[in-house]
């Protein structure tokens, strides 16, 4: 049997993260943090995310920008495939994206 596609949801409003549901009954292991220092939390916890899907403007100290380098950084230093990082924003994010290498939805 092959293990489900983990994915991260980095998000702050609770009707967002209600997404986690929807991901579960499709078959995906996820997990849910309300703010970038429980997602730097949840990557340190030693679970592989192969995705970590972020709003960019997050509640607490760090932004999704900061929660998305940590997620590649901690997986290059593992040697290990590199999650792909999705982030939701405003305008002008875009170019942010691209010049990050994340892509942006």
């Amino acid at each position: 049997m092959v293990d489900p596609i983990a994915i991260l949801v980095v998000e702050d409003n609770e009707i967002v993260q209600s997404f986690d549901d929807a991901l579960a009954e499709a078959g995906f292991m996820s997990a849910v943090a309300p703010c970038g220092e429980e997602a730097l939390e949840v990557l340190g916890a030693g679970r592989s995310y192969r995705v970590i899907l972020t709003e960019i403007k997050l509640s607490g100290r760090l932004d999704g920008w900061q929660v998305a380098r940590h997620g590649c950084q901690a997986r290059d230093h593992l040697h290990d495939q590199r999650p792909r990082a999705r982030v939701a924003g405003e305008r002008g994010d875009r170019e942010h994206c691209a010049s990050e290498a994340f892509r942006a939805v």
